[in-house]
């Protein structure tokens, strides 16, 4: 047991000087100790980081090299502030300087910068001397500070210290020895700052001083100063009174304390009495020494240091300079026995009593300098010394000068001194190099500074604890909800496992199971984390989520894939199916662009030889079109019951989280590549420009959200109730969107069209072309928007003729609707302000031309309709506003008569043939518009006219195309029969022919007058009713022209009964005529192939109705040959690679006649 014990106390006792030594080697080694501390924690942080939660190599790298930063900052924050105090006090004495200027005298001002000057000198000095640029640091500092003339830079001079810095005087300046303010003697041992003599007396000097402790402080943080030498001329005290003793020890003394309040150190006090020589017999006493003797000693007592004091300074002093005494009787004795018979014996026996009658002076300055101040801290008197640096100066004899009072002889000055062989100094090099320096370590912070290192040690341990407890504890809260996390989604993973995949629950119960919701919160929440970082409450070096993380994951995977996999695969597969099958069978909502990001998707959830696509994985995409797909699917596939709003939001959500997590290794369904091949065929029919275009529309109708333009925001307040539309303009339609918007996102649709080549290949055509043929898809967008949007608009419905005037007067009035409405047409459509402009400033004589932007050039007659240049001439727009005026004030004054007026007839045809300066596209679709006032002049039988024109004919075949029901006989005799037709009788007797002269006074010329009403049912009843006949009669002839075919034999054409068979011989016209009226309506073309009578089969083409000709026309596509001829030709299918096209040529008998393309589409009802 006592072995066991032995064996302990030493292990102890080892390890505690193990410690000592490791903390002595930091305090002197403080950068190597960190370096091999920095070095030993990157190699733990490396090794045993996975410990403590780094389990990502990565991120214990990322630690170790934080370590070396943070040690890399440590060395230039160690050398910053080794060099900032080797550079001396100049940067503090520039900053602190100026304000004690400011306070001063001129004079004073003067030394301020004399101190200054000579501070700057003194470093410039030090840091070009190899040594010298850690002299400030790296060295003891010394202040010499004592009374003006007492000798302390002569006491320097002879030190015998090595400079390793030239001083002025040895540089060849001005030689003078005295410092003005302060003077650097840098040595190999110690760096002495040698203070003027007035800094010591304080007064106006104490402006310096004090700038000067200010300039010590900042530079010598550690230690500021490491001893003070107080130097005294013991002449000066020796014949002093009591009250001038009083005063320099007092000055002193405030010196002293001034440094211990400023710098914080208390520091060893060496008091040095210089010019001893001066004293008689001193050369005479100490003559017999040799140099070791006057050099390698010191004349005084050196203080023990660190033991307590046995008395008061003013003691010590007197019982070291009693003994002292003594000493010198002794060495009296030796002397005057080796100068027997000599004249020096009288000096050699006066010289102690000289001394000994100096010491009540000197005891009074000792005990006043080490007086307890104010301050707790006292500087600590290290010792006394006596010095001779030259042997200059009348000697001073008091012994026999205190003889010669008592005698009652007169006084005489003190007789010169025996001149020595030499000057030499006694007593100065081993004060220096073996007293002062080697005691460099005896200065200590003050008391208040110990009080503030002690309190921050304390705050430093404090914080450090509370760091620790703070870190422990953030470590168990961290190791909770940690803790907490991985047990909710163990129970949960548990829960959403027995609750989906043992039960089997159906889809729309399953998807909406808490405990699925609540796993899938759980995986989100990891997912984040892992995209990010986990927050800062869950790191602490106790978070497990690696490692949990991918199976919580891959269970989630696998419940969305049970789900959503096989009903996603088959419906996005049938999707792009039926497309790449026909695509012109497509829904008219679903366009190219829509089936190209469905083959992204399916690209994207499908492999194929363990290849996938989520290398071009677009996220964000996937769980847009996932979520595009679900909003169809869940109603189609459960019912509009289960597609209620909380279950499209769960899907969504899911939806979202599926479009983080997914990994390469984990897509769903293998790829169909022949499905795929046979899609983008499909899509590569529709052109690359047109996907595109559709593409950036969607993505600005989804991002940008434009507010369309309507009726109501272009008036911009003013009252619509005269107006009417419907129609609305998206928003990406307008000057604004055109001017940079469009181009910045067909920018970033085409970056990554082209970045999605993968999908689908992008055309071999330059970009630049690309982008030109997607602009020219957006202007004619663009213009075809605006087109339709004048053509929707149309004034108020009014049922009698004042109504119509009432409308009139109000569209007539200042601030127009209608005006208002055409100037905002024409700024969105012409983009010519600036030409506009320059018209206005030229008058007229630099007139605008149109705007080279493609929607202008189609919009410029309306530009030119609504603005005048120059403004005097007056605008279209401002001629038709009066012609509209004149046409209500003539309707007003018919009203009594029930019929217009000619007035108001000839303010009818100028309107129409103001109207007539607008292009033709222009014109159709203002048509509406601006010809309503005319159509409203006789508004009751024109309602009733325009009632029975639309359900009679205006709606039925031929008028409408498209319409599988017809016009009869009757009623188109009722209506364009030449002398009883209901249309001709009333606009013959409304609307008259517009004349030359009219359209010549109006500006516009006759090509561009719309045709009338008038014109286009006259030019229907000439066609149908040829000079005048009461029935239809078309007279026409049919021939064939160049027709064959792989087997054809036969072509048989039938009219109303009237029949032609053609057997492949020669070609001529037939004759041929429509009536209507026959019994044998409609049309029929009949092909034989095959020559064999066995073989032959005939294709056979039907065209019901007495209208049956017409549409019989209309299939074959009429080509203009001439004003009477035309060229048709059909196809027939019969089951072969090409079909087979036969030809005719049609031949009118009148120029008037109704086989002109769309001849019957432009009539329109009144």
């Amino acid at each position: 047991m006592t072995h066991i014990s032995d064996i302990t106390l030493r292990f102890r006792e080892s390890a505690k000087t193990g410690l000592g030594q490791a903390r002595l080697y930091v305090q002197r080694h403080p950068r190597q100790a960190a370096f091999w501390c920095s070095l030993l924690l990157v190699v733990l942080v490396l090794t045993f980081g996975a410990l403590i939660g780094l389990e990502r190599f990565e991120t214990r790298a990322f630690a170790g090299v934080a370590v070396l930063v943070a040690y890399g900052l440590y060395q230039t924050i160690s050398t910053y502030r080794e060099e900032k105090r080797a550079t001396g006090p100049d940067v503090s004495l520039k900053r602190q300087a100026p304000d004690q200027v400011s306070r001063t005298s001129s004079e004073q001002q003067t030394r301020l910068e004399g101190l200054r000057s000579e501070f700057e000198q003194a470093i410039l000095e030090l840091s070009q001397s190899s040594f010298g640029q850690k002299a400030l640091s790296a060295l003891p500092w010394y202040l010499l500070v004592g009374p003006p003339a007492s000798g302390k830079s002569t006491m320097l001079l002879n030190s015998g210290l090595q400079v390793i810095v030239p001083r002025k005087d040895e540089a060849g300046g001005s030689g003078t020895l005295g410092a003005r303010t302060c003077d650097w003697w840098c040595t190999n041992e110690a760096l002495f700052i040698d203070t003027a003599g007035h800094c010591a007396v304080g007064g106006e000097a104490r402006g310096e001083w004090l700038v000067l402790l200010e300039s010590i402080a900042a530079h010598r943080q550690k230690t500021a100063l490491n001893g003070v030498m107080v130097t005294v001329s013991l002449p000066d005290l020796f014949a002093a009174r009591e009250k001038d003793v009083d005063v320099q020890a007092k000055q002193i003394r405030a010196r002293l304390e001034e440094i211990i309040q400023r710098l914080g150190v208390v520091f060893p006090v060496y008091l040095v009495f210089t010019k001893c020589d001066v004293l008689g017999g001193f050369a005479e006493f100490f003559e017999d020494l040799d140099h070791a003797g006057r050099e390698e000693q010191v004349w005084g007592h050196t203080f023990p240091a660190g033991t307590a004091s046995s008395g008061t300074p003013q003691k010590q002093f007197d019982a070291a300079f009693s003994e002292l005494l003594q000493a010198m009787l002794v060495r009296r004795h030796a002397r005057l026995l080796s100068v027997l018979g000599s004249k020096k014996a009288r000096e050699i026996f006066c010289f102690p009593l000289n001394l000994a009658l100096a010491k009540p002076n000197l005891t009074r300055f000792v005990d006043l300098l080490f007086q307890p101040g104010q301050f707790q801290d006292r500087p600590l008197f290290r010792g006394f010394y006596l010095t001779s640096a030259t042997q200059e100066g009348p000697s001073l004899d008091g012994v026999i000068q205190l003889v010669n009072r008592r005698a009652g002889l007169q006084e005489r000055g003190g007789a010169p001194p025996i001149e020595p062989r030499e000057k030499r100094p006694y007593f100065v090099k081993h004060l220096f190099s073996g007293i002062v320096v080697p005691d460099q370590g005896l200065a200590h912070p003050s008391i208040a500074v110990q009080r503030r290192l002690l309190l921050k040690k304390r705050a430093l341990a404090a914080g450090t604890a509370a760091a620790g407890v703070a870190f422990v504890g953030a470590s168990l809260y961290s190791f909770s909800l940690n803790r907490d996390l991985h047990n909710r989604i163990e129970a949960s993973a548990g829960h959403v496992y027995q609750a989906i995949i043992r039960e089997a629950k159906p889809f729309v119960e399953g998807i909406q199971d808490r405990d699925f919701e609540q796993f899938r919160q759980q995986i989100e929440v990891l997912q984040t984390d892992h995209e990010t970082r986990p927050p800062l409450a869950r790191r602490w070096g106790m978070n497990r989520e690696t490692t949990l993380y991918p199976v919580a994951r891959d269970l989630y995977l696998a419940l969305f894939h049970k789900f959503y996999r096989d009903q996603t695969r088959t419906h996005v597969e049938e999707t792009l199916r039926g497309f790449a099958a026909d695509p012109s069978r497509a829904p008219q909502a679903h366009d190219s662009d829509f089936y190209y990001s469905y083959l992204k998707t399916y690209l994207m959830l499908s492999y194929t030889s363990g290849a996938t696509e989520l290398g071009h994985l677009d996220r964000p995409f996937l769980a847009d079109w996932l979520r595009r797909i679900w909003q169809d699917l869940l109603p189609v596939r459960y019912g509009q019951k289960a597609a209620t709003a909380d279950a499209k939001n769960t899907i969504d959500r899911q939806i979202d989280l599926y479009s983080r997590v997914l990994q390469p290794d984990q897509v769903p369904f293998p790829r169909d590549l022949g499905l795929v091949s046979a899609t983008r065929a499909a899509l590569q029919q529709s052109p690359y420009p047109e996907r595109i275009y559709a593409r950036i529309q969607r993505e600005v109708m989804q991002q940008y959200k434009p507010v369309p333009v309507t009726l109501a925001s272009l008036l911009q307040g003013q009252k619509t109730s005269l107006l009417e539309s419907s129609d609305e303009i998206p928003g990406f339609f307008t000057p604004q969107f055109d001017n940079g918007l469009f181009r910045k996102v067909m920018d970033r649709i085409l970056d990554r069209a082209y970045a999605d080549s993968w999908v689908l290949d992008v055309p071999k055509d330059s970009r630049a072309e690309v982008e030109r043929r997607i602009h020219t898809l957006y202007r004619e967008d663009y213009i075809r928007r605006w087109l339709q949007f004048l053509a929707a608009v149309k004034l108020r419905a009014v049922s009698t003729r004042e109504e119509t005037i009432t409308l009139l007067q109000g569209l007539t009035q200042e601030n127009s609707v209608l005006v208002a409405l055409l100037k905002a047409v024409d700024d969105h459509t012409s983009f010519s302000k600036l030409s506009d402009f320059v018209c206005d400033v030229s008058k007229g004589w630099i007139h605008g031309s149109a705007s080279p932007h493609p929607v202008a050039e189609a919009f410029h007659s309306l530009h030119e309709f609504v603005v005048s240049c120059p403004e005097n001439q007056g605008a279209p727009l401002k001629q038709y506003m009066q012609e509209l005026q004149q046409l209500r004030d003539a309707l007003s004054r018919s009203v009594e008569g029930g019929m217009p007026s000619s007035e108001q007839l000839q303010a009818e045809h100028r309107l129409a043939a103001i109207t007539g300066r607008l292009d033709q596209r222009i014109r159709s679709s203002a048509e509406q518009l601006l010809l309503q006032p005319i159509h409203m002049v006789d508004v009751e039988k024109r309602q009733e006219l325009s009632r029975d024109c639309a359900q009679a004919i205006g709606s039925l075949y031929p008028f409408r195309p498209d319409s599988a029901d017809e016009v009869t006989i009757p009623n188109l005799i009722d209506f364009f029969n030449p002398q009883s037709g209901r249309l001709l009788a009333f606009y013959k007797s409304n609307v008259s022919p517009v004349s030359a002269e009219e359209i010549a006074k109006t500006g516009a010329s006759s090509d561009t007058v719309p045709g009338t009403a008038l014109q286009q049912v006259k030019a229907i009843s000439d066609a149908l009713f040829p000079s005048g006949s009461p029935e239809p009669n078309v007279p026409f002839e049919l021939k064939p022209n160049a027709t064959g075919g792989v087997g054809l034999s036969e072509i048989r054409l039938m009219i109303e009964g009237q029949e032609l068979t053609y057997q492949m011989g020669p070609e001529f016209y037939s004759p041929f005529h429509w009536t209507g009226r026959s019994d044998e309506r409609g049309a029929l073309l009949q092909i034989a192939v095959g020559t064999d009578e066995a073989q032959r089969k005939s294709y056979t083409k039907q065209y019901e109705g007495r209208w049956g000709l017409f549409r019989m026309l209309q299939e074959g596509r009429p080509v203009p040959i001439s004003p009477t001829e035309y060229r048709l030709s059909w196809k027939f299918s019969v089951g072969m690679k090409e079909p087979v096209v036969i030809r005719f040529d049609l031949k009118a008998e009148h120029v008037k006649h109704p086989f002109a393309p769309g001849f019957f589409a432009k009539f329109k009802c009144p």
